[in-house]
This record gives C-alpha cells, structure tokens and sequence, in this order.
C-alpha cells in the first residue's frame, strides 16, 4: 500500500508548484527518483538550508534518503499491486536515486547525530543498507563522520540487549572491508575487542557466570557445537585484525580504561581457549 501511495504522490506532485516547506523537499525527492533531475533538491536546500534537518510526521530527509531502496518493488508486489503503479515504481532506479541525493545533502548542514527509532543513527543505518555497496558505504560514511561531534554517538547500533557500535556489526556480519575502513576512519574504541572475543559464548549464560565471578562446580570446557567453533573461528580472525591494525599504527589505550581485560585474560587462561589468551597477551602491550 505505501508503494502505491509513493507513485500517486509522485505522479500528483508533477503537476504542482511548490512553497519551500519541509514537505516540499521530500516531495522534491520522491519526484527526483522518477524524473533523474535532482535540481529541484538544490534549490530548495539553497532558499532555505534549515529545512535539511526538519521532521514531517516522524521523518527526517536524510533517514528517508536511506530508506529509498526499500520502495524497489519485488516480485510479490506485481501480485498485490496495480499494474500501472507496479510498472511506474519497477523502472526507478533507487539505487542511482539514493546515491544522487544523498551525495547533495551531504554537502549541505545536515544533521548526523541522531537515532532512527531509537535503534540507528543516520551514519549506523547506512551500514545496515543493502542497496550500496561498500565502497559507497565507506565514502558517504567519511563524509557523515566529517560532521560528527561524537564519533561513538555516531557510530552507535542499540540492540535490544546491549549496544554494539558499526565496528563490532561489521565484525559479526563478516564485513571485512568495513571493519577496517571504519578502524582507518579512526573508529577505535576499547572495548571492541571485549565484545569480538566474548560474543561467541554469549549463548552460554554458565561461562558468562564464571566470568562475572560466580562459583562453579566442576571444570569449564570449550562448547564443541558447529555453531560456537564457526563463532569462534570468526572470533578470532577479527580479534588478529583489531590488533594488527594497533600495531600498524601504533595506537594505545590508557591503561586506567581497560582494567576488564586483566579478567578476560583469566577467563581464557580458565576455558582453555589459548588462541584468544595469546593475542590478549599481545594487546596488552598495547595498554599504558
């Protein structure tokens, strides 16, 4: 139903001249996907820069900018959806829409530092697009990064069970080209490679006990399932990159910010799991 209701839309605002409202530069956008002239974006953003960071019904201009290729159609929606429409929507391309558009906010003032429903921000949910690849990713996410304030803001994703930020998502998505782009951006936190070694045995509340200090009876033993050993094989391939990437350039973390490392150690030395043990050993020399 949205879909239909985009090509009306379009098809209506053809028709109409336009006040520069907030609403305008939406619609300037949804009828630049259908005509490929983006001039109109620009004229708009040039009478009145402000608008590029307004809201209309719970919607900012650079979320739906990122939100665009989800309007492509798909197969299903040629059964649902009435022919014209459908037609009009499937020959869109979204792809060179979201590109276009979004190459113009960014040089404008736009806002960066904010969550989409509480969960993304702008900068974060550009990670999460399937649309672009990855080497536009890593360009339109330089450029956001330019205009943050607060880079773990900025790089922030708010599971439903804890935070994680781009750098840990890239790792669990096995996106290896972005996890050292976003480490080349100078996204460097200390607690990555917390997360990257502990978050195979996340599904195993028992060790997790052990490690927060509970006793337990009997000895811990290295999970044997398929599924912890791809974890861990997967583990440990981001953990050897986190640190290589440390040792070529030479970063350091205070010491006084990095004390969970001590226990992490012991944890390992305790699992028997000596694959991680050894690096932390290396990343300690990282630590002053």
């Amino acid at each position: 139903m949205k879909k239909i209701v985009l090509v009306l839309f379009l098809l209506l605002n053809l028709t109409y001249a336009k006040e520069h409202r907030f609403e305008n530069l939406l619609d300037a956008i949804s009828i630049s996907c259908y005509t490929k002239d983006f001039s109109e974006i620009k004229e708009i953003l040039d009478s009145n820069e402000n608008l590029i960071n307004g809201d209309y019904k719970g919607f900012r201009v650079l979320e739906y900018t990122l939100s665009l290729d989800k309007l492509k159609p798909s197969e299903k929606d040629a059964n649902l959806t009435l022919k014209e429409p459908y037609s009009t929507l499937d020959s869109i391309d979204f792809h060179l829409c979201q590109t276009k558009v979004l190459d113009i906010l960014l040089d404008y003032n736009v806002e960066v530092e904010y969550f989409i429903n509480q969960i993304y921000t702008p900068f974060s949910a550009l990670f999460m697009n399937n649309s672009l690849s990855s080497k536009e990713k890593i360009e339109f996410s330089k450029k956001m990064l330019k205009k943050s304030k607060n880079p773990k803001k900025l790089a922030t994703i708010n599971l439903p069970n804890m935070p994680i930020n781009v750098v840990e998502a890239s790792f669990l998505a096995d996106e290896l080209e972005m996890f050292d782009a976003y480490l080349e951006m100078g996204l460097v936190f200390e607690d990555t490679l917390f997360y990257i070694m502990t978050e195979p045995y996340f599904k195993y509340p028992e060790i997790l006990d052990f490690f927060y200090g509970k006793e337990m009876g009997g000895n811990l033993e290295i999970p044997k399932t398929k599924e912890f050993q791809d974890k861990k094989a997967l583990s440990h391939k981001y953990a050897l990159e986190y640190i290589k990437f440390l040792k070529s350039k030479n970063h350091y973390f205070d010491k006084d910010k990095m004390s969970a490392y001590a226990k992490l150690y012991e944890f390992m030395k305790a699992m028997g799991d000596k694959d991680n043990a050894w690096l932390l050993q290396i990343f300690s020399s990282y630590i002053r």
